[in-house]
Formats: structure tokens, C-alpha cells, sequence
């Protein structure tokens, strides 16, 4: 009998160890899915926020004391960014994250905290709620 050629055998594993990865990440929620929620924060607290212009300290207070969303919804993206950077890696391609999860609530909040700017997220959130 024949052995099975090596590289077709890596390659197997990969896509297997890629699928098994790809079964439990979590899909980051569009800020859509938080319309529905009753207690508006997304369609009334955080648009209240894109037309008042407030410091940058005091914008992060805000958000912190209004944040009315459950810490699992960052878990998830947190967990599915880790699993998407673990499948890029796998395959040795770039681990930006897919377009597709930009429009989060998770990943406008994510960038906020690492980068602190205001305007961008502003323009993230106002961008993000009109285009749903």
C-alpha cells in the first residue's frame, strides 16, 4: 500500500484544526441586533453621545456608567478575535479582523479604549447606526 504523501497530510490536519477553530468563534453581534433591546442604549444613549461633544475623560465615564450591554457580548469578541488571530496564524495570512465585525458594538468600543480618540469614534458609531 502507498503512503499518503506528507504535504497533502499537513495540509489535511490544517483545514481540520482551521474548521475545529472556525466551530467555536463566536460571531460578534451588529450594532443592529442591539435595536431590538429595550432598553435603547444603542439607538438612544450612545446617538445622544455622537451629538454632544464631550471631553474625552468625561465621554469614557459616560460609557462606563451607561453601558447597559452584557459583558458576554465582549467576551464573544474578545474570544473571536483570539480564535480568528489563531486560524490567520494557521494559515500564515494577515489577522486583521473581517470587515464584517467593524460595525460592533464591541469593536467601536474595543478601539475607543486602545486609541482614546473621540472624533474616530464618533464617526465609527455615527457611521455604524446609519448603515444598519
Amino acid at each position: 500500500m502507498e503512503t499518503f504523501p506528507t504535504d497533502i497530510q499537513r495540509l489535511i490536519v490544517k483545514y481540520a484544526q482551521d474548521m475545529a477553530l472556525l466551530e467555536v468563534e463566536p460571531l460578534p453581534r451588529l450594532l443592529s441586533a442591539y435595536r431590538r433591546r429595550s432598553d435603547k442604549f444603542v439607538t438612544g444613549v450612545l446617538r445622544d453621545l455622537l451629538f454632544t461633544y464631550l471631553p474625552r475623560h468625561e465621554l469614557a465615564e459616560s460609557i462606563k456608567s451607561l453601558l447597559n450591554v452584557p459583558a458576554q457580548v465582549f467576551l464573544e469578541y474578545w474570544t473571536a478575535c483570539v480564535i480568528h488571530g489563531q486560524r490567520c496564524r494557521l494559515w500564515k495570512i494577515d489577522t486583521r479582523i473581517p470587515l464584517s465585525w467593524e460595525c460592533t458594538l464591541p469593536h467601536i468600543m474595543f478601539f475607543f479604549v486602545e486609541t482614546g480618540d473621540v472624533d474616530a469614534f464618533h464617526e465609527d458609531l455615527f457611521f455604524c447606526l446609519n448603515s444598519v
